[in-house]
């Protein structure tokens, strides 16, 4: 019997942390743009970085995290991911850095769902 009942207590507390885990997260997590927010602050927001041989995904994580806009790849454009790329770019639009660093891999982009989804040309 104590043993069943002390199950069911475990079990409750376990529910109850992951829901307060789930919560949390979406707490850290930052709101979704729309596409128009996503087009402004890629036009607006100047951003500096140097990359030397620096594999595009962590190009792309470092581009996320100074712009606050989520990118993604479509399937096609994913085997370019772990391809270097060398870049040094001072207070240039965040567009316009990001047309550079995907002209240097022979990719694009497109803005859908509040993302930057990273394209074959």
């Amino acid at each position: 019997m104590f043993a069943k009942r002390f199950s069911l207590v475990v079990a409750a507390a376990l529910l109850v942390l992951s829901a307060w885990g789930a919560e949390e997260q979406a707490a850290k997590a930052p709101p979704k743009m729309t596409d128009e927010q996503v087009k402004k602050q890629l036009a607006d927001r100047k951003i500096s970085f140097e990359f030397t041989d620096t594999k595009l995904s962590a190009a792309l994580q470092t581009f996320e995290k100074e712009t606050g806009v989520s990118v993604t790849f479509e399937a096609a454009a994913k085997k370019s991911a772990d391809t270097p790329i060398t870049l040094k770019v001072t207070g240039m639009s965040a567009e316009l850095a990001l047309q550079w660093v995907l002209k240097l891999v022979d990719l694009s982009y497109k803005i859908e769902d509040g993302e930057v989804v990273i394209k074959k040309k």
